[in-house]
């Protein structure tokens, strides 16, 4: 499967999955990061992967903290080298994007993306899924 086609096929499946998912998430995450930002914070920092992706969210979102896309890839890079699926797809999407300070990086992306599916992460393998079928190998 060739990247660029890759950075298509995921530009359309999150347009797909946006929009019924879209308004469960973010309350979800202002719940989450509005409700415990401190706890969450002090999870964070005591090295707990999944408050750091939780946290990276916050930060990418600006819900509970000021938007900061910096801080947000830091915490998804301790996340995901602490083997987080939710810290690898995520840091996968700040490549894709190219968000943070990143370059975009589609075959980065595409690492991140499958190690998180292989750790049954279900936006991962959904996102994979649409690409894949929608982008086969040639």
């Amino acid at each position: 499967m060739k990247t660029p086609l890759l950075a298509a096929a995921l530009a359309l499946s999150l347009a797909a999955a946006a929009a019924p998912a879209a308004a469960k998430n973010t309350r979800e995450l202002r719940a989450q990061c509005t409700g415990s930002l401190q706890n969450l914070q002090q999870q964070a920092d005591a090295g707990d992967a999944q408050s750091q992706a939780e946290l990276g969210w916050c930060y990418v979102k600006g819900i509970g903290a000021q938007k900061d896309e910096k801080r947000a890839v830091e915490l998804f890079q301790q996340a995901a080298a602490q083997d987080n699926a939710q810290g690898k797809n995520a840091l996968g999407y700040m490549y894709l994007t190219g968000k943070g300070g990143l370059q975009k990086d589609n075959a980065r992306w595409l690492e991140l993306t499958q190690q998180a599916a292989a750790q049954d992460h279900p936006a991962a393998l959904y996102n994979l899924g649409l690409a894949y079928r929608n982008f086969p190998s040639d």
